[in-house]
């Protein structure tokens, strides 16, 4: 019992677990922020440098061994074997938070032992300053006890401020977001805002994935590569109204085949003007918060994306929570943290409780917990006019910083899957992405 006390803590088999845990996935290089000095082993501490060193873009199994082997540390290390072996000590990947929590948490126990050890010393060495050595351990040990991403001074984020606003100062803009190409949603919300969530809901049939797409598609016709995780529909049933939409070729057409030989050249334009957008979709339908978050850091890294839509919440399929309520609540906080840490701007569809269907729903109609509604930084509803057919209203019932309207009305292209700006002209309405 004595021995088991006075042990060093150490966390070997976490630390192998979280070099496992990048070399499966090397994304999750750029998600743990552990420094190599926390790693109890020494070989595994030279692993972790060597995998910093090379990137989470271009790390593998070859080139860790490479750099290893040119410093000289490679047979230190263990060898290749042991890289090898390293992802077969890795239960899980996407644990990868628990294995660095554990490791963070046992060389701080470390520190504690020694930082104590050297109180104790100058407390029986009755020549030393005790008020002054006290002093010192305390400020070291609440140090070493700061959480990851602890309170800053206020400066820092003046400093960050100061440049934003400076940045712009030099080239204004008055949407100073992600574009959409929808004047008047641009004009609201100025562009959809990295970093923040943005929570779309309305009743059946008002078209909240067709909207979603539409957007994503026109911030992607601005050069802003995203993300769309169609946990409800197919990537092809997706493609396949958008590809309607900016051809006019009515979905029916393109399913049956009928009356198709006549519009191959309209087609094939199409084709070409979506096949040039950087857009990155998923139709699967097993997605956890994690999954998305490790798929997000890879699609970041590597193909630049800055948005993502999620079609939609309720059909993550995390296992957490006694009901629907305390599930929906774990998701709401786990996307807003996505949007957050990631810095991208997310646009998450919600549904709503049946009370909303019958008549002008409010935020009270989100479906699951209410603190979906107190995460999300703007909430926005779709509901049909009651008025004209053929439009929906989107009003906005949250904005973190609002500033004037706050509602438009959207028309349905009649026969097509697309939506178009509200201005009656003779010859019909205006098309938003003219």
């Amino acid at each position: 019992m004595t021995e088991d006390y006075l042990r060093t803590p150490e966390a070997r088999d976490s630390e192998k677990a979280l070099l496992g845990a990048i070399i499966i996935n090397p994304s999750i290089l750029d998600r743990v922020s552990i420094e190599p000095e926390r790693f109890f082993d020494i070989g595994n501490q030279q692993i972790y440098r060597a995998m910093r060193s090379i990137g989470s873009r271009d790390l593998d199994i070859v080139s860790l061994s490479e750099v290893l082997d040119r410093k000289g540390k490679l047979e230190g290390v263990g060898g290749q074997s042991y890289l090898i072996g390293l992802p077969n000590a890795c239960p899980q990947a996407y644990n990868f938070e628990i294995y660095e929590r554990i490791i963070r948490d046992t060389s701080i126990r470390r520190f504690v032992i020694d930082t104590a050890g050297g109180l104790a010393k100058s407390a029986y060495n009755e020549q030393a300053d005790i008020t002054d050595a006290i002093s010192q351990a305390v400020s070291a040990l609440v140090q070493s006890a700061k959480p990851k991403g602890g309170a800053v001074a206020m400066k820092e984020f003046i400093e960050d401020l100061y440049g934003e606003i400076s940045e712009r100062a030099e080239n204004p803009m008055l949407i100073h977001g992600l574009e959409t190409g929808l004047k008047d949603f641009d004009k609201i919300t100025h562009g959809l805002q990295k970093g923040e969530e943005f929570i779309l809901a309305g009743q059946p049939g008002t078209g909240k994935s067709l909207l979603a797409f539409q957007l994503g598609c026109g911030m992607s016709e601005r050069g802003r590569a995203g993300a769309v995780y169609a946990l409800e529909m197919s990537g092809k049933a997706m493609v396949r109204r958008r590809l309607s939409a900016i051809t006019k070729i009515p979905t029916y057409n393109m399913q049956s085949g009928v009356d198709m030989n006549s519009r191959w050249e309209n087609l094939n334009r199409g084709v070409e003007e979506l096949d040039t957008l950087p857009i990155y979709i998923s139709d699967a339908t097993d997605w956890t918060t994690l999954q998305l978050r490790a798929d997000l850091s890879r699609l970041k890294q590597q193909q630049g994306v800055e948005w993502f839509v999620i079609d939609y919440m309720d059909l993550l399929v995390d296992n957490v929570g006694k009901d629907r309520n305390e599930k929906s609540e774990y998701l709401s906080r786990q996307l807003h943290g996505i949007c957050k840490d990631l810095d991208l701007a997310g646009l998450v569809i919600q549904s709503l409780v049946k009370q909303g269907y019958g008549s002008t729903p409010s935020m009270s109609h989100l479906s699951g917990s209410h603190k979906v509604s107190y995460d999300a930084d703007a909430i926005a509803i779709l509901s049909e006019d009651e008025k004209e057919q053929n439009v929906v209203n989107l009003i906005w019932y949250k904005m973190r910083e609002a500033d004037g309207k706050r509602a438009l009305k959207l028309v349905r292209v009649p026969g097509f899957p697309a939506f178009e700006q509200y201005t009656k002209q003779r010859n019909g309405y205006n098309d938003y992405t003219k």
